[in-house]
């Protein structure tokens, strides 16, 4: 728990950022402000006058300014691992935890990143630790964004790990009893995070190259439209399995162009399923299991209509979503406020779960 009081939750995509506000441990407000196209890039920062307009942005209409902040970032800047280590005083474990990571990550230095770690149990006498890492250089200008806008960010963490520490509050009312393995699939705008959790531990990490973009990209090209306006084709689209029937009132070059997208986005969730498959058959050679029980659903490129049910259908295993309405007031409908949007908040309630009393 931080001494300092934690005002909101953010979450910095390739596409947007979702804030959240608090009020007595309850979410009040959520807000999304887009970013432009192309502005940040796996986590990277391409456009810093496009990024600060859209965190000032957001800033203002949730009143950020000189408020704690726990913002949450695309993974693939850092580094996680899972390690052994004596119990010791904190001071002491800091310095061992540093030591294995210096043999297992190439020319880390401590002082040149910064790092996190939390302990998730004992073996043997020893703490299991996560440990979770990213070089200074990455997130300062980040950092100084923020700064400018007079927000105090007292913790970044990867996008994943805020799932992970979601997962872990809320695995009783999920998993049925004898149920130990959950996949975790994240479809973000750039990519998609593929995770399998057993017993408080990330056993599987992936990130598939396929994300909500390339659903647009499809549209782009075989419509002629620009990014903007294959974003909100989009929106409206049904993804379904088989051609649909021409109807004799519908214009056939219509119908051409659908079925030619309906085609390509059909090849491209077979080339994720591919991945998530590989993620799938790597955990159980690993650990000797016989899969897993359950797959979560999150991140905005999920909320294309008919993708969660084909996703299930190709996997043969129980798709879900994680259950985040109790954690508004309860005067909010996150569906309705958000426009269908809530799997983009998984993120920033995962944010809080360890440091306030949601």
């Amino acid at each position: 728990m931080f001494e300092r009081k934690i005002s909101a939750s953010l979450d910095l995509g390739s596409s947007s950022i979702k804030g959240i506000t608090l009020k007595n441990g309850k979410i009040e407000k959520v807000e999304i402000e887009s970013i432009p196209h192309g502005a940040m890039l796996s986590g990277n920062i391409e456009d810093p006058m496009a990024v600060t307009d859209s965190l000032k942005k957001i800033a203002e209409k949730l009143d950020l300014k000189n408020k704690n902040i726990i913002l949450s970032i695309p993974v693939q800047n850092f580094v996680i691992k899972f390690l052994e280590v004596i119990e010791a005083d904190e001071e002491s474990q800091k310095s061992l935890i540093e030591h294995e990571l210096e043999d297992i990550i190439p020319n880390f230095e401590a002082e040149n990143f910064v790092t996190e770690y939390s302990i998730l149990g004992k073996e043997e006498g020893n703490d299991k630790v996560m440990a979770i890492t990213i070089q200074k250089d990455k997130i300062k200008e980040l950092i100084e964004i923020l700064t400018s806008l007079k927000i105090r960010p007292l913790k970044i963490i990867p996008d994943i790990i805020s799932q992970f520490n979601l997962l872990q509050n809320i695995k009783d009312e999920i998993l049925k009893e004898g149920e130990e393995n959950i996949l975790i699939l994240d479809i973000g705008a750039e990519a998609t995070k593929i995770f399998i959790e057993k017993n408080g531990k990330i056993i599987v990490q992936k990130v598939a190259p396929i994300g909500g973009n390339d659903f647009t990209d499809i549209i782009e090209r075989n419509i002629g439209l620009n990014y903007e306006e294959a974003e909100k084709y989009k929106e409206n689209l049904e993804l379904h399995d088989e051609k649909e029937i021409m109807d004799e009132d519908e214009d056939e070059d219509d119908i051409y162009e659908e079925n030619e997208i309906q085609e390509e986005i059909a090849n491209l969730i077979e080339d994720l399923n591919v991945q998530i498959q590989m993620a799938i058959d790597y955990f159980k050679l690993q650990e000797g299991e016989m899969g897993v029980e359950k797959i979560l659903v999150s991140g905005g490129g999920s909320k294309l209509k008919g993708l969660s049910k084909i996703l299930e259908q190709k996997m043969i295993i129980e798709l879900i979503e994680f259950p985040i309405q109790n954690f508004f007031v309860s005067n909010i409908d996150i569906k309705e406020k958000v426009n269908g949007n809530e799997k983009s908040f998984v993120n920033m309630i995962g944010n809080l779960i360890d440091e306030v009393e949601l």
